[in-house]
């Protein structure tokens, strides 16, 4: 439910409010700019816990700051201008929200590198979120530090924030213009982070070589590091370098991720979807291979352990076979074909 504009509730929201109170299910979402609500209303609208599944208040009255970050919701998106709030107003701040979303209006005089490390320090001290969405906004559309103002403590801040949230899975700095450059230092401190699933950047920093070729190596060491992460677009594109060595670390990434999501499928399902899997995209390619099986070990075992053909009738005699002796010009053929295999082995990987 949206209230934009000059909407007006005829009573004030109090109606409204009284509804939400008695509600036993979840309300779902409201966004509103302004306020529709009366302050005693919208007091007791943002005292609610756990009545909306996201809540957007926008254009609120300063007054009402710290108790809208504070509310009890499953994911907040929040807007306040920085002059509004003063440093020590974090240190005992209570931010519920597993998914936060924030919005700083800066303005040209206000102390926003201070107010934005205080902020961090108080993340860093919760230390619950799962989803963070950081935007910066001013009267310039596109919001950066002046020449020679050095804003490391602010990242430095925010970098110490991400690593006590271990459990974030969801990074967005796509909004916040300034860190770009810092980007490097950023992914270096998610290398070894546990939860993290998406970097969300509006761009990276390449470096060219004496070629004039254009790299990432920075973000390239996260990869290898990391098999968990896709480093994304405002767009949900694909952050590379144009490689082709990045490109395979993404599917490759993407092969792991996928070999891990196989754990959730019912039993009678993933012995089905793991030899489909093996058979298919990760045949003859061996690092695929390793890691597909080194997660469904158990079902190595199966495969291995699983009853022969002369056994399916009862029989439990087994016969011994001699193996089949490949005559000379079998030889020969698998004599020629060893450079290929060997070519295809190398384009993939597999002879390290």
């Amino acid at each position: 439910m949206t209230f934009f504009g000059r909407f007006e509730l005829q009573d004030e929201g109090t109606a409204f409010v009284d509804a939400l109170q008695q509600r036993t299910s979840p309300f779902g979402s409201l966004q509103f700019y302004g306020s529709p609500f009366n302050d005693p209303n919208l007091e007791r609208l943002l005292q609610l816990e756990n009545t909306f599944q996201r809540l957007s208040p926008l254009g609120l009255d300063p007054k009402f700051n710290r108790l809208a970050l504070s509310t009890k919701v499953n994911a907040l998106d929040y807007k306040f201008c920085v002059k509004h709030f003063q440093l020590n107003d974090f240190d005992t701040l209570s931010i519920a929200t597993k998914d936060l979303s924030v919005d700083l209006y800066i303005g040209k005089e206000d102390p926003w590198k201070e107010i934005l490390i205080a902020f961090f320090h108080r993340l860093s001290a919760l230390g619950h979120l799962e989803k963070f969405n950081l935007k910066t906004s001013c009267s310039d559309f596109y919001f950066k530090p002046s020449p020679g103002e050095c804003v490391v403590p602010v990242v430095d801040a925010l970098i110490r924030a991400v690593t006590a949230n271990q459990k974030l899975s969801c990074l967005n700095l796509s909004s916040a213009y300034w860190i770009e450059d810092h980007l490097p230092n950023i992914v270096k401190a998610l290398e070894d982070h546990e939860g993290i699933r998406h970097l969300i950047v509006s761009s990276y920093p390449v470096e060219k070589d004496s070629w004039g070729r254009t790299s990432c190596p920075s973000l390239m060491r996260l990869l290898e590091r990391n098999p968990n992460i896709r480093v994304l677009d405002s767009c949900g594109n694909l952050i590379t370098d144009g490689s082709n060595r990045m490109l395979l670390l993404y599917f490759r990434n993407f092969s792991y991720q996928d070999s891990l999501s196989f754990m959730k499928e019912p039993t009678t399902v993933r012995p089905f979807v793991v030899a489909y899997t093996l058979m298919g995209f990760a045949f003859a390619q061996f690092p695929l291979i390793t890691t597909l099986l080194s997660h469904h070990t158990d079902l190595l075992c199966e495969f291995i352990e699983a009853p022969s053909q002369d056994n399916v009738g009862g029989n439990k005699d087994t016969v011994a076979r001699p193996s089949p002796q490949p005559n000379s010009r079998l030889k020969r053929k698998r004599t020629r074909q060893a450079p290929r295999a060997t070519k295809k082995a190398h384009e993939f990987g597999c002879d390290d």
